[in-house]
């Protein structure tokens, strides 16, 4: 068995997909696996109903434990590097995850995450705005793309 610090952190993700059916790769992790980052992913984000159990490698894990009737909004599936079919938040979800934690999130990332909106292909304004709705943040939403779509 390999020990999780030697193991290349893309591997960690599939691992960990493989092993919890219930997880939704989120913030950093799936901004990664979009290819909107190239920041080396040191722990992977997943998201999991608030009523979930989540007995997994949480040393290497940050879990985010969401109310079951946010959990599964904005979900899309992605192929990763070793051709398997995984959820993710998508653009929208993660944009909303990022604004409403933004005092928990990296900084840069938060930065360039925000300035990417008008570069982000096949983005939903409609989805955008019906997330931000439901989690309570579209008042913030709406100030901070009228500063970005100026």
């Amino acid at each position: 068995m390999y020990h999780e610090d030697f193991i290349e952190p893309k591997i960690v993700i599939l691992m960990n997909y493989i092993r919890y059916k219930k997880t939704i790769y989120s913030y950093e992790t799936a901004l990664y696996l979009m290819g909107l980052t190239d920041k080396f992913v040191v722990e992977i984000d997943v998201s999991v109903p608030s009523n979930y159990k989540f007995n997994g490698l949480k040393e290497t894990v940050n879990i985010h434990y969401i109310k079951s009737d946010l959990w599964d909004l904005g979900v899309k599936e992605v192929k990763t590097m070793f051709g398997n079919i995984v959820k993710i938040y998508g653009y929208e979800r993660c944009l909303c995850d990022f604004i409403k934690d933004k005092d928990n999130m990296d900084k840069e990332v938060y930065v360039n995450l925000i300035r990417a909106y008008s570069d982000v292909k096949n983005k939903d304004g409609n989805l955008l705005y019906e997330i931000a709705s439901k989690m309570g943040i579209l008042a913030n939403l709406k100030e901070i793309l009228e500063l970005v779509c100026e």
